[in-house]
């Protein structure tokens, strides 16, 4: 684990209720959890993937019970994440950097910045669960510092010159069904950043409005250009064409995708369970 500074310590005590002990004893709960799941096997786990979710939602044991269960299911369910070697990763960073990149500096109360350049990934030949797959990796990723787990993160996603052919790669349902699981991910998302979002696409934009939860909705921003988006976040350097990623990406890239690989879903025990509303019964002792 790492060592917090006092700001971010500060911040985890004013927006999460966070304290030592609240947390020590949060730990021992989900590890409990765990050990007695039903279909989830996580063995030794990650007391950083933990704390994740604890953060996410605020420590509200049973909002990061379900959330647990439902992200995990939904992204084993979708993506091809099975025994990539470290190369493999790396290549996949590759990949990332082609369109997303992470922004050295946070801004001034402490979040982490990720920019999509969306023309730069309209020519490329991704599918829309390949993005949704580096996208997935790349907040994991982010998400191994605690500084960012307190302070959260602004998502930019910048569509200067990005043409319909870009909207053309995305199927309505999957993309509704991504987005319905959102709201389980670990990451508190603080902003949502849309820069020259085309006219025509305001469909997509329809469908984003329609299964997002009201606090996120309400954090969607649209602007013109750099000039405005500047006026919305305060950071020290702020540019649509820096892509260097800061120190050790790479390597928190390998580290999140070994954390997330090690956790095993028995989908034939799943099948069995019963749904009431949003949330599965779980038979734990």
């Amino acid at each position: 684990m790492s060592i917090i500074s006092d700001y971010f310590i500060q911040k985890a005590k004013i927006e999460l209720e966070e304290n030592e002990i609240r947390k020590k004893e949060s730990i021992m709960l989900f590890e409990n959890w765990l050990k007695n799941h039903s279909f989830i096997k996580y063995q030794n786990p990650d007391l950083i993937h933990l704390l994740m979710f604890l953060r996410t939602k605020k420590y509200r044991m049973d909002k990061v019970f379900e959330s647990f269960e439902k992200a995990l299911i939904y992204t084993k369910s979708i993506s091809k994440y099975s025994n990539l070697t470290d190369e493999e990763l790396k290549e996949l960073l590759v990949n990332c950097m082609k369109f997303f990149y992470v922004l050295k500096d946070r801004s001034e109360n402490g979040e982490r910045i990720l920019i999509a350049k969306m023309s730069e990934m309209e020519a490329l030949s991704f599918s829309l669960m390949e993005i949704v797959k580096y996208f997935n990796i790349m907040i994991s990723a982010l998400l191994l510092e605690e500084e960012t787990q307190i302070a959260g993160v602004i998502l930019i996603f910048d569509y200067t010159n990005a043409t319909w052919n870009l909207f053309k790669k995305i199927s309505l349902i999957e993309f509704a069904q991504y987005l319905s699981n959102v709201k389980f991910f670990a990451v508190r998302i603080k902003k949502i950043v849309l820069i020259d979002f085309p006219t025509l696409a305001i469909r997509v934009l329809e469908v984003v409005q329609k299964v997002l939860s009201e606090k996120l909705k309400q954090r969607i921003i649209t602007v013109k250009d750099l000039v405005e988006l500047k006026k919305i976040i305060n950071v020290s350097e702020l540019s649509m064409d820096n892509k260097e990623f800061f120190l050790n990406f790479d390597e928190q890239i390998v580290k999140a995708y070994h954390m997330f690989s090690k956790i095993e879903i028995d989908f034939d025990k799943l099948k069995k369970f019963e749904t009431i509303g949003s949330f599965r019964i779980l038979e734990i002792d």
